[in-house]
C-alpha cells in the first residue's frame, strides 16, 4: 500500500487545465473518498470505479482510499478522471508496476462494466499534454474513436476501449499502436447526418447546420439587388448587418446565403472552430464550411453568450469565425441583446464562475433581421400598419442605441413586384461565383494589409488602423464631414462608416477611398423608421 501521483486534465470553458491525481491507499477502515473541489459527477466516480474494477477482476482493496485532485481550488466539473483514478488505485495497491504510463495524460470516463468513454473537450485537454511536454494521451474510446482524433496530428495518443486494455497497456509499457480493430484512422472529421450543429443548453436555443446554410444559393433569391450588394460588403469586411422589412420578403433566405460568399476557413481557424465544438460536446461543421448558428429569439442569455453553473460555449462562440443569424432581433430578451456589446467590440465573452474566469472566443459575422413593427407593416405603402405608437416603441425597446450603433450596415428589404416574383432568374448582380470571388479577393487584400497587426478584416480595425489604412482625400472627407454634422453621428458611427468605405474600396480593387465609396457607405446607415 502506498501513494501514487498521475496526470489528467479538466475543462474550464474552452481551455484545458492540468490536474494531478494523487491516490493514497492506506491501512484503516475501508473507505473511498475524493477531495479537491470535485463536482457531484466527479464525486460519483467512487461508485463507477468500484464497480468497474470488480467487473474487470480487480476488487477494490479493503483499505482507506483517498483521491486528491490538485490544485484544490480549481473546480472539476467533468467526469474525466475515472481512468486515472482506476489505474492509480491498481498502481498504489501493487497490481501495476511503475513505468512510462505514469507520465501520460490519462483521460476517460469509466462505465460500470469497465468500458471507457472519451471526455468532452478532448482538443482542449490535448493542449495540456502539449504544453506540459507529456509523452501523449491515453483516452477512452468505447464505441469507436471520437471525431476529435483526426485533429490530434501532433500529439501521440493511445485509444483504450475498456479498463482491461488500459491495464494491459500500462503493464506492457509498449508505445501506443494503431487504432482499435475496426476503427481505422479517418482523414477528417465526419459531419453528422443532416448537417452540423444541434441545440445548445438553454430554453429555446436551436442551431441551423452549416450544410443547410450553405445550400441556399444567392442566385435562387429573386430581386433584392441592394440587399445582395450589402451581403457582399458584409462578407468581404466582416461587417455586422441588419435587414428590416415586411415579412415574406426574403430576409432569412438572404441571411442563409452569406456562408456561400465567405471564403473557406484557414487551417488555424478550423482548429479554433473544432476546439470550441469539442468543448461544447457537439460535432463541428463539415470540413471547409464556416459555422452558421440560428438561435431562436427565446434563447436565454447564458445559452446565447455562454455560461451557466459550469461555463460552456454559447451560440456566439459556436458561431466563431462564422455567421450568427438573429432572426426577429427586437423579440430577443433585453438582457441577451445587451450582452452583445463586448463580443461585438472585443470578439470575446468573459464569464466569472466560482472565483475563476472563463473566456470564450466570439469573433463572428452578425447578420440580423427584423420586421419594422410587431405586425410587420409599419411604413408599408400597400398594407396598413395595425400597431399603436406605444406598441411600436415597445417593439424596438429591446434594441438600445449602443447596440444599433455597433451594426455597420442597415439594409431595407422591400416587397417584390410581380415581375420580380415570377422571373426565372435572379435580377441583376451579384452572381454567387462572381460575388464570392470578389469577396475572396478583398479578404486577401486585407490579409496582406493587416499582416502582423493582430486583426483579419476591416471590421476589426481600431483607431490606429483607421489612421493608417483609411485616410481620406479632401473630396470624400468633405462628404463625411457634412453627414457627420447633419445626422449628428457618434464617433463610433463615424469610424464604422470609414471601415465600410474601406471594404467597398477593396471590393473595387482601389487603394484610395473615393467619394463614391463614402457615399455608398453612408447609404447603409439608415436605421429602421420605427426605431428612435
Amino acid at each position: 500500500m502506498s501513494a501514487l501521483r498521475l496526470h489528467s486534465a479538466t475543462l474550464w470553458g474552452v481551455e484545458g487545465c492540468p490536474v494531478s491525481v494523487e491516490i493514497d491507499v492506506a491501512p484503516g477502515l475501508p473507505s473511498f473518498r475524493i477531495i479537491g473541489m470535485p463536482a457531484t459527477v466527479v464525486r460519483e466516480s467512487c461508485e463507477r470505479v468500484r464497480a468497474a474494477l470488480r467487473n474487470t477482476g480487480f476488487p477494490l482493496p479493503l483499505s482507506r482510499i483517498t483521491v486528491n485532485l490538485a490544485p484544490a481550488d480549481l473546480p472539476k466539473p467533468h467526469p474525466v478522471f475515472d481512468l486515472a483514478i482506476a489505474l492509480g488505485i491498481l498502481g498504489a495497491a501493487g497490481h501495476l508496476p511503475p513505468g512510462p504510463w505514469m507520465d501520460w495524460l490519462l483521460l476517460g470516463e469509466v462505465s460500470l462494466d469497465g468500458s471507457l468513454r472519451p471526455p468532452r473537450g478532448l482538443l482542449s485537454l490535448a493542449g495540456v499534454a502539449r504544453g506540459e511536454g507529456r509523452p501523449g494521451l491515453a483516452v477512452g474510446a468505447a464505441g469507436g474513436l471520437p471525431w476529435e482524433h483526426a485533429w490530434l496530428d501532433d500529439v501521440r495518443a493511445v485509444w483504450l476501449p475498456d479498463l482491461r486494455a488500459a491495464i494491459a497497456w500500462a503493464r506492457s509499457g509498449a508505445p501506443p499502436g494503431a487504432p482499435p480493430a475496426g476503427q481505422p484512422r479517418q482523414q477528417a472529421p465526419e459531419p453528422p447526418a443532416g448537417g452540423a450543429g444541434s441545440p445548445t443548453a438553454g430554453a429555446g436555443a436551436r442551431a441551423a447546420g452549416a450544410g443547410a446554410a450553405a445550400a441556399v444559393d444567392l442566385d435562387q433569391i429573386r430581386g433584392q439587388v441592394h440587399a445582395k450588394r450589402a451581403l457582399e460588403i458584409a462578407a468581404a469586411g466582416g461587417h455586422g448587418l441588419l435587414m428590416y422589412g415586411p415579412p415574406g420578403t426574403g430576409k432569412s433566405l438572404l441571411a442563409r446565403s452569406v456562408v456561400g460568399l465567405l471564403p473557406p476557413p484557414e487551417p488555424a481557424e478550423s482548429r479554433e472552430i473544432a476546439q470550441i465544438y469539442s468543448a461544447a460536446g457537439l460535432p463541428p461543421p463539415p470540413p471547409g464550411v464556416r459555422p452558421f448558428r440560428d438561435p431562436h429569439h427565446t434563447v436565454t442569455r447564458a445559452a446565447l453568450l455562454g455560461g451557466g453553473a459550469v461555463p460552456e460555449p454559447g451560440e456566439l462562440s459556436l458561431a466563431h469565425r462564422g455567421v450568427l443569424f438573429l432572426d426577429e432581433l427586437p423579440l430577443f430578451r433585453r438582457e441577451a441583446v445587451d450582452g452583445l456589446r463586448e463580443p461585438l467590440e472585443q470578439g470575446v465573452v468573459s464569464v466569472q464562475r466560482l472565483g475563476r474566469r472563463a473566456r470564450f472566443p466570439a469573433r463572428f459575422l452578425l447578420v440580423a433581421a427584423a420586421n419594422p413593427c410587431r405586425c410587420g407593416h409599419f411604413g408599408d405603402e400597400e398594407v396598413a400598419c395595425r400597431c399603436t405608437e406605444f406598441e411600436l416603441r415597445r417593439y424596438w425597446a429591446t434594441l438600445p442605441g449602443p447596440i444599433l450603433d455597433r451594426i455597420d450596415l442597415f439594409v431595407p428589404v422591400g416587397r417584390l413586384s410581380f415581375d420580380e416574383v415570377t422571373t426565372t432568374a435572379s435580377a441583376g448582380p451579384p452572381r454567387v461565383p462572381e460575388a464570392a470571388a470578389r469577396v475572396r479577393a478583398a479578404r486577401e487584400i486585407q490579409t496582406l494589409r493587416f499582416l502582423g497587426e493582430g486583426i483579419q478584416c476591416n471590421a476589426e480595425m481600431g483607431r490606429v488602423h483607421l489612421d493608417r489604412h483609411a485616410l481620406l482625400d479632401a473630396g470624400p472627407r468633405e462628404v463625411l464631414r457634412r453627414a457627420y454634422e447633419r445626422y449628428r453621428l457618434s464617433v463610433r458611427a463615424h469610424d464604422r462608416i470609414l471601415r465600410v468605405a474601406r471594404t467597398i474600396a477593396d471590393l473595387d480593387g482601389s487603394l484610395a477611398i473615393t467619394r463614391e465609396h463614402v457615399l455608398e457607405a453612408l447609404s447603409y446607415r439608415e436605421a429602421p423608421l420605427g426605431w428612435a
